[in-house]
């Protein structure tokens, strides 16, 4: 599943919900080009395996209730890229000044 332009909405808190986070971690982070090392250089030098985790659907604990918390108040977790996100806006700058 890449991630590339589109956006992905995680529902839920069980392990299908952990493994579509995951996955759109994975596809976002071989859209960039990096690494699971490279890409945890960047966050403060985070382990490997700990990225390994999260793609894999391995959530922490604290991630785990951090979805429920979404779940049990009727939220989604909407994920898409920058560059989508800064697109729409400028569509609708661009709409607002014709």
């Amino acid at each position: 599943m890449g991630v590339g332009e589109q956006q992905v909405t995680v529902v839920g808190s069980g392990p299908s919900a952990a493994h579509q986070l995951g996955a759109a971690v994975r596809a976002a982070r071989k859209d960039a080009g990096l690494t699971q090392s490279e890409l945890g250089e960047l966050i403060d030098g985070m382990p490997r395996h700990m990225l390994a985790d999260v793609e894999n659907g391995r959530l922490t604990r604290q991630a785990q209730r951090l979805l429920a918390i979404f779940d049990a108040v009727g939220l989604e977790l909407v994920l898409q890229p920058r560059s989508a996100r800064l697109a729409a806006g400028e569509r609708a700058a661009g709409a607002e000044s014709s």
